[in-house]
């Protein structure tokens, strides 16, 4: 009954905004002399959601209860006002709440699992932008605002713990760009909860702890077949909730990337870590590459299809050794491959990974394109895990991971999505059980 008046909703909410698409004109825009510009514009993102758990949690204990539906809704108001042609402000207000439909370990309504209609209010960006300060080529953003660098596997996350209302760091960028060389120096502050103005605050972790992250990102573009990024960052979290510990951690990385021919691309990254988890005294060493080949195969063939082949690693903790030789994500705390199956079981945490992905991508029709992926999962060191029985789980195999999404660009500004995902476990979890996980996903811009 439950998940029926979720559908309902979910359904009567889409048909809104039908209608709204209807009447809207859009993004609205008011001059102010010659060169001042006002405007503004807003979003709707409406998920209903399914997952069923009886495969993993998070701390790897075996399970119980019902599969899980939610629904949310978050919704986006955006001003802009570009002050002089080299001088903007942005704002954006966010707010996001959530209905779950589950048994009773999990009720509705509690501030920690569930954020009720008209939750809180936050600055999602507010900004000041300042381009070709001293007459360089230098843009300067000073304030709340998205930073996403390369594929986002080291930044790309600010918000891990909103539960997809947000991304933002708290701080400083400048980006120096000339020619074909863009350098990003940048230096952000985020506290764990979000300390800033809101409205009707409460005071939710946003994060792993209090955060600093600093550091240089470099990209050349040297012709369309071979590109290259270099980068160097420190990251010191307060972690009391993951690892539990101070983290003090320099990474260092490179990516290189290119086109060489209309139906090839390619992307190779490689970082390492060096720190230290201060309160424990442990030195931390961690590694991850991630490897992708893309093909769009030649001819006039039916759907246009493309294929992408991805290896990404993320090392895993070595279970003997006084050293933390896991992976730790850093900003990355996300769905890096879109279904959040894995994200849910182990919080975004990152490590201890190898994923072998092969993904194919049809052209429907022109507002239709369909996804499919299959992975093999497997981890570095096994998890200590133990069945029913108590007998332990001494496997590396994660499982098989597939997943089909569907997309349909219903106007200029509405997209709707159909997910899916299926998790097959091998013997790394407790259980043998498979997992499933489904959205569908209706944004509206205006």
């Amino acid at each position: 009954m439950k998940l029926r008046n979720s559908a309902i909703t979910l359904a009567t909410i889409i048909l809104t905004l039908v209608f709204v698409q209807t009447v809207s004109a859009g993004e609205a825009a008011r001059k102010f002399g010659e060169t001042d510009r006002f405007s503004w514009g807003g979003d709707i993102r409406i998920r209903g959601t399914h997952i069923h758990r009886n495969t993993f949690s998070p701390d790897g204990a075996i399970p119980s209860g019902p599969a899980v539906q939610w629904l949310r809704v978050r919704t986006r108001l955006w001003l802009d006002y570009a002050i002089t042609d080299k001088l903007r402000f942005d704002l954006r207000l966010a707010q996001r709440w959530h209905h779950v439909s589950s048994h009773f370990l999990d009720p509705n309504n509690q501030d920690t699992i569930t954020w009720r209609f008209p939750d809180e209010v936050i600055f999602d960006q507010l900004k000041i932008t300042f381009d070709e300060v001293g007459g360089l080529p230098l843009r300067l953003t000073i304030g709340r605002q998205d930073l996403i660098l390369g594929r986002g596997m080291i930044v790309l996350e600010g918000t891990a713990y909103d539960q997809g209302r947000g991304i933002y760091f708290d701080g400083l960028r400048g980006t120096w760009q000339q020619g074909n060389t863009t350098v990003d120096l940048f230096g952000f502050y985020s506290s764990k909860t979000d300390d800033f103005i809101v409205i009707n605050d409460r005071n939710r972790r946003l994060r792993r702890g209090d955060t600093l992250l600093t550091g240089i990102y470099w990209t050349e573009k040297i012709n369309p077949a071979f590109n290259t990024d270099l980068y160097y960052m420190y990251n010191q979290i307060r972690d009391d909730f993951v690892i539990g510990d101070d983290v003090r951690l320099h990474i260092t990385g490179g990516r290189i990337f290119g086109k060489p021919h209309d139906l090839i691309d390619y992307s190779a990254e490689f970082a390492v870590q060096r720190g230290k988890l201060r309160q424990t005294d442990r030195d931390m060493k961690g590694m991850m590459s991630d490897l992708r080949l893309g093909f769009l195969l030649p001819g006039n063939l039916p759907f246009s299809p493309k294929l992408n082949l991805q290896y990404t690693w993320m090392r895993g903790e070595d279970k003997t050794a006084n050293t933390y030789k896991g992976w730790h994500p850093v900003a990355a705390e996300y769905p890096i491959w879109r279904e959040e199956l894995m994200p849910i079981a182990n919080r975004g945490n990152w490590t201890n990974l190898h994923n072998y992905r092969l993904e194919a991508i049809l052209q429907l029709h022109d507002k239709v394109r369909w996804t499919n992926a299959g992975s093999l999962l497997r981890a570095d060191t096994v998890a200590g895990y133990t069945d029913p029985f108590g007998n332990p789980r001494s496997g590396k195999t994660m499982g098989q991971l597939y997943s089909s999404f569907l997309d349909y660009s219903a106007t200029k500004n509405w997209i709707l999505r159909l997910e899916a995902a299926l998790l097959k476990p091998g013997s790394y979890y407790a259980s043998d059980n498979s997992a499933h996980w489904f959205r569908l996903e209706s944004y509206y811009r205006f």
